[in-house]
Protein backbone atom coordinates (compact mmCIF):
# COMPACT_ATOMS: atom_id res chain seq x y z
CA UNK A 1 0.00 0.00 0.00
CA UNK A 2 1.70 3.07 -0.95
CA UNK A 3 -0.96 4.82 0.89
CA UNK A 4 -4.14 4.73 2.38
CA UNK A 5 -5.54 7.55 4.91
CA UNK A 6 -8.46 7.54 7.06
CA UNK A 7 -10.21 9.95 9.12
CA UNK A 8 -13.08 10.41 11.20
CA UNK A 9 -13.55 13.20 14.21
CA UNK A 10 -15.85 14.71 16.08
CA UNK A 11 -14.92 16.76 18.55
CA UNK A 12 -18.09 17.35 20.16
CA UNK A 13 -18.11 20.68 22.54
CA UNK A 14 -21.17 22.34 24.86
CA UNK A 15 -20.74 25.21 26.96
CA UNK A 16 -23.97 25.96 28.48
CA UNK A 17 -24.58 28.29 31.37
CA UNK A 18 -28.11 28.65 32.79
CA UNK A 19 -28.79 31.31 35.54
CA UNK A 20 -31.76 32.47 37.59
CA UNK A 21 -32.18 35.33 40.41
CA UNK A 22 -34.89 35.85 42.15
CA UNK A 23 -35.51 38.38 44.62
CA UNK A 24 -38.12 39.67 46.63
CA UNK A 25 -38.61 42.17 49.45
CA UNK A 26 -41.45 43.60 51.62
CA UNK A 27 -42.25 45.96 54.45
CA UNK A 28 -44.96 45.52 56.85
CA UNK A 29 -47.44 47.90 58.95
CA UNK A 30 -50.63 46.62 57.20
CA UNK A 31 -49.18 44.53 54.24
CA UNK A 32 -46.58 44.35 52.37
CA UNK A 33 -46.78 41.05 50.09
CA UNK A 34 -43.79 40.14 47.54
CA UNK A 35 -43.40 37.18 45.40
CA UNK A 36 -40.61 36.85 43.20
CA UNK A 37 -39.88 33.86 41.02
CA UNK A 38 -37.46 33.20 38.39
CA UNK A 39 -36.61 30.16 36.33
CA UNK A 40 -33.96 28.86 34.23
CA UNK A 41 -33.59 26.17 32.62
CA UNK A 42 -31.32 24.66 29.95
CA UNK A 43 -31.37 20.42 28.23
CA UNK A 44 -28.56 20.21 25.67
CA UNK A 45 -27.51 17.21 23.83
CA UNK A 46 -25.27 15.82 21.35
CA UNK A 47 -25.34 12.30 20.12
CA UNK A 48 -22.63 10.92 17.40
CA UNK A 49 -21.85 8.81 14.71
CA UNK A 50 -18.87 9.37 12.65
CA UNK A 51 -17.69 6.84 10.47
CA UNK A 52 -14.75 6.35 7.72
CA UNK A 53 -15.13 3.01 6.84
CA UNK A 54 -13.86 0.95 3.95
CA UNK A 55 -15.55 -2.02 5.21
CA UNK A 56 -15.64 -5.71 3.92
CA UNK A 57 -12.08 -5.19 2.07
CA UNK A 58 -11.30 -9.21 0.87
CA UNK A 59 -7.85 -8.80 -0.30
CA UNK A 60 -6.36 -6.70 -2.77
CA UNK A 61 -6.38 -3.01 -1.87
CA UNK A 62 -3.01 -2.51 -3.65
CA UNK A 63 -2.63 0.86 -4.17
CA UNK A 64 0.94 1.15 -6.51
CA UNK A 65 -0.74 4.47 -8.68
CA UNK A 66 -1.50 5.43 -4.82
CA UNK A 67 -3.85 7.49 -2.40
CA UNK A 68 -7.21 6.35 -1.09
CA UNK A 69 -8.05 8.80 1.31
CA UNK A 70 -11.04 9.33 3.13
CA UNK A 71 -12.31 11.37 5.72
CA UNK A 72 -15.73 12.44 7.64
CA UNK A 73 -15.88 15.02 10.52
CA UNK A 74 -18.47 16.77 11.97
CA UNK A 75 -17.64 19.48 14.60
CA UNK A 76 -20.41 19.20 16.39
CA UNK A 77 -21.43 21.94 19.16
CA UNK A 78 -23.79 23.92 21.24
CA UNK A 79 -23.26 27.06 23.07
CA UNK A 80 -25.79 28.06 24.82
CA UNK A 81 -26.80 31.05 27.59
CA UNK A 82 -29.98 31.06 29.27
CA UNK A 83 -30.87 33.48 32.21
CA UNK A 84 -34.00 34.36 34.22
CA UNK A 85 -33.84 37.48 37.06
CA UNK A 86 -36.55 38.50 39.08
CA UNK A 87 -37.41 42.14 41.85
CA UNK A 88 -40.45 42.39 43.56
CA UNK A 89 -40.25 45.23 46.19
CA UNK A 90 -42.53 46.15 48.17
CA UNK A 91 -44.08 48.81 51.40
CA UNK A 92 -47.01 48.68 53.07
CA UNK A 93 -48.97 51.18 55.53
CA UNK A 94 -51.90 49.58 53.74
CA UNK A 95 -51.19 47.83 50.32
CA UNK A 96 -47.92 47.57 48.68
CA UNK A 97 -48.63 44.06 46.26
CA UNK A 98 -46.26 42.23 44.32
CA UNK A 99 -45.58 39.34 42.14
CA UNK A 100 -42.30 38.96 39.41
CA UNK A 101 -41.51 36.27 37.18
CA UNK A 102 -39.42 35.61 34.32
CA UNK A 103 -38.43 32.58 32.74
CA UNK A 104 -35.71 30.99 30.20
CA UNK A 105 -35.16 27.72 28.55
CA UNK A 106 -33.23 26.48 25.78
CA UNK A 107 -33.29 23.36 24.46
CA UNK A 108 -30.46 22.63 22.01
CA UNK A 109 -30.16 18.95 20.31
CA UNK A 110 -27.26 18.00 17.61
CA UNK A 111 -28.07 14.18 16.19
CA UNK A 112 -25.62 12.04 14.76
CA UNK A 113 -24.51 11.32 11.56
CA UNK A 114 -21.80 11.95 8.98
CA UNK A 115 -19.88 9.04 6.49
CA UNK A 116 -17.93 8.05 4.13
CA UNK A 117 -17.03 4.87 2.43
CA UNK A 118 -16.30 2.52 0.34
CA UNK A 119 -18.00 -0.63 1.11
CA UNK A 120 -17.85 -4.59 -0.28
CA UNK A 121 -13.95 -3.02 -1.11
CA UNK A 122 -11.74 -4.93 -3.28
CA UNK A 123 -9.32 -2.35 -4.81
CA UNK A 124 -6.14 -2.89 -7.24
CA UNK A 125 -3.81 -0.73 -8.12
CA UNK A 126 -5.83 2.35 -7.53
CA UNK A 127 -4.64 5.68 -8.34
CA UNK A 128 -6.49 8.27 -6.50
CA UNK A 129 -9.81 7.95 -4.67
CA UNK A 130 -10.89 10.65 -2.24
CA UNK A 131 -14.35 10.56 -0.41
CA UNK A 132 -15.72 13.29 1.72
CA UNK A 133 -17.98 14.04 4.05
CA UNK A 134 -18.53 17.17 5.96
CA UNK A 135 -21.35 18.39 8.54
CA UNK A 136 -20.27 21.28 10.50
CA UNK A 137 -23.43 21.54 12.95
CA UNK A 138 -23.30 24.50 15.57
CA UNK A 139 -25.76 26.05 17.86
CA UNK A 140 -25.44 29.27 19.50
CA UNK A 141 -28.49 30.42 21.61
CA UNK A 142 -28.82 33.16 23.86
CA UNK A 143 -31.97 33.54 25.87
CA UNK A 144 -32.84 35.85 28.12
CA UNK A 145 -35.55 37.44 30.55
CA UNK A 146 -36.04 39.80 33.19
CA UNK A 147 -39.17 41.01 35.23
CA UNK A 148 -39.17 43.71 37.56
CA UNK A 149 -42.74 44.53 40.26
CA UNK A 150 -42.50 47.19 42.64
CA UNK A 151 -45.42 48.76 44.77
CA UNK A 152 -45.81 51.16 47.23
CA UNK A 153 -48.33 52.59 50.01
CA UNK A 154 -48.94 54.77 53.01
CA UNK A 155 -51.85 57.12 51.24
CA UNK A 156 -55.12 57.27 52.70
CA UNK A 157 -56.64 54.80 49.90
CA UNK A 158 -54.20 52.23 49.65
CA UNK A 159 -51.42 52.58 47.26
CA UNK A 160 -48.95 49.77 45.41
CA UNK A 161 -49.29 47.16 43.51
CA UNK A 162 -47.24 45.46 40.64
CA UNK A 163 -47.40 42.40 38.66
CA UNK A 164 -44.56 41.14 35.61
CA UNK A 165 -44.48 38.16 33.92
CA UNK A 166 -41.34 37.59 31.36
CA UNK A 167 -40.71 34.12 29.63
CA UNK A 168 -38.93 33.39 26.78
CA UNK A 169 -37.92 29.90 24.83
CA UNK A 170 -35.85 28.54 22.67
CA UNK A 171 -35.60 24.80 20.89
CA UNK A 172 -32.57 24.37 18.11
CA UNK A 173 -32.23 20.65 16.18
CA UNK A 174 -29.45 19.99 13.91
CA UNK A 175 -30.24 16.49 11.99
CA UNK A 176 -34.00 16.41 12.41
CA UNK A 177 -33.70 19.94 11.39
CA UNK A 178 -35.90 21.89 13.54
CA UNK A 179 -34.45 25.30 13.97
CA UNK A 180 -36.66 27.65 16.11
Amino acid sequence: AASVSLTAEDTSTIYALAGAVSVAGSYGGTAGVSVSIGVSLARNTITTEVEASIKDHTTALDTNDGKIEIQASETASIDAIAFAASIAASYGGTAGVNISGAGADANNIILGGTSAFITDSVLSDVGIVDIDAKNSALIDATIVAVSIAAGGGGTREGGGGGQRSDATMESNRLGGAQLW
